[in-house]
């Protein structure tokens, strides 16, 4: 890929954006407020960018992204600005600041779908970086319990969590839990699903995804795993019209040796049999297999919710007050539920909200690969970033079920990238203002 003055620019945007989201455990350590200064730069590069091309049409796109999608993700910043718990007790504005730098990443990025590209480009480079981190530190545990973790700006009981993670044998890398570790993996699963969403792929691509989906099994994790395969069957069915002999032969090739390759990690590698155990010893009990969620998490929503079921307790309660509906014994945390927590800090007008933004955001990004599917038949990468974006987006669905999907941003500003992606690639078909750079 030639790399001029304008893909440059797109690079840096990029890096800026997402350097915190896969350096959240050093954010703290590198300087105070490293991510609310990253995120401005990304906002800087991004805006001179496009006030630099001249050609933005910007009569065509805001105006239309103003009329639903732009309008429901101002009711969601005003649901998290108002009665915010990080906010009244002064503890971080990261979340919000994050939230709205995307809503006006959404108009400045809406232009053209060249930047798309670029997104998956980067991701691929974090994602690569942190496999190689994670398999050199599952090798040298020494090194990274002694000369790592120490820069962690985390609390004694996230650490004591993150050693017992490594005493278990998962993969954790540069990560402070293990789970993070495993967003990271996913994400690059789907980054490298080029093999699976593509006619042809290229030998670096295959190995590309088999190395991550190998780095997902390290990191013991069963929420990302069972989400990013579930999303990648759901849009590889939906999105391919005729599956015929031969490419049903690729799939159950594909998941064949995929087969073989976990029967043969199960028995060489402890950390791959530890992760299948946990899907096999503890499904008898659903409490077990939920990791205590239920009892702890679940149930608290619930009767969080029941007591101001419209509107909610606000944005965060359930985090910061989870310990004393719990007795003490579960510490400052999420509902490992996203639609529950919703419930609970927000109340059936909220959830019903977020939920209106999710249903329109997958809606339009695979209505629009119908259609673009049969039009540009020449352009299958620009139809195969968008196809990424749409696994990506039920993954952060299916994996709110267990996990912290909107609470973490590692999840969610993927999650919103994609968002972004869907809706401007509907307006450039719309708008038949395909075009391979906007200067």
């Amino acid at each position: 890929m030639k790399i001029n003055k304008w893909n440059l620019m797109i690079y840096s945007g990029f890096f800026c954006l997402l350097m915190p989201t896969f350096m959240i455990s050093f954010a703290g350590y590198l300087f105070p407020g490293a991510s609310i200064y990253l995120w401005m730069a990304a906002s800087l590069v991004f805006s001179y960018f496009y006030a630099s091309c001249g050609k933005i049409c910007l009569k065509i796109s805001i105006p239309k992204l103003l009329k639903k999608p732009g309008l429901v993700w101002m009711l969601i910043i005003i649901i998290v600005l108002m009665h915010n718990y990080d906010l009244k007790e002064s503890i971080t504005a990261r979340q919000p600041i994050c939230y709205i730098s995307l809503f006006i990443l959404f108009f400045i990025l809406s232009q053209t779908i060249t930047w798309v590209k670029f997104f998956w480009g980067v991701v691929k480079i974090f994602c690569t970086f942190h496999l190689i981190t994670g398999i050199f530190f599952l090798f040298n545990k020494s090194m990274l319990i002694n000369n790592i973790i120490p820069l962690f700006q985390v609390d004694e009981n996230v650490i004591r969590l993150l050693y017992q993670a490594i005493e278990n044998g998962y993969m954790t890398g540069l990560c402070y839990h293990y789970s993070t570790m495993g967003m990271y993996m996913a994400l690059g699963v789907v980054a490298f699903s080029d093999m699976l969403l593509l006619q042809k792929s290229t030998w670096i691509q295959k190995i590309g995804f088999f190395s991550m989906f190998l780095g997902l099994l390290l990191t013991g994790k069963r929420g990302p795993l069972l989400a990013v395969v579930l999303a990648l069957l759901i849009v590889y069915l939906k999105t391919n019209k005729l599956l015929n002999r031969k490419k049903l032969f690729r799939v159950f090739a594909g998941l064949f040796f995929i087969f073989a390759l976990i029967m043969v990690a199960y028995y060489k590698i402890p950390q791959v049999q530890s992760t299948i155990n946990r899907f096999i010893v503890e499904s008898s009990d659903i409490n077990s297999f939920s990791s205590g969620r239920v009892d702890y998490f679940y149930v608290n929503a619930i009767s969080m919710f029941l007591e101001k079921p419209l509107f909610g307790n606000g944005w965060r309660f359930f985090r910061h007050n989870i310990e004393h509906y719990s007795g003490g014994i579960i510490g400052t945390n999420d509902a490992h539920n996203i639609f529950l927590e919703l419930l609970a800090d927000t109340g059936i007008i909220g959830l019903t909200i977020f939920i209106c933004f999710f249903a329109m955001s997958i809606f339009v990004t695979y209505t629009t690969i119908k259609k673009i599917t049969g039009s540009y038949s020449s352009n299958a990468h620009e139809v195969l970033y968008l196809k990424k974006a749409f696994v990506y987006q039920l993954f952060f669905l299916m994996y709110g079920l267990s996990g912290n999907s909107l609470y973490d941003e590692q999840c969610y500003i993927p999650y919103f990238v994609c968002c972004i992606a869907g809706y401007t690639y509907n307006l450039q078909f719309r708008n038949r203002i395909i075009r391979k750079r906007p200067c």
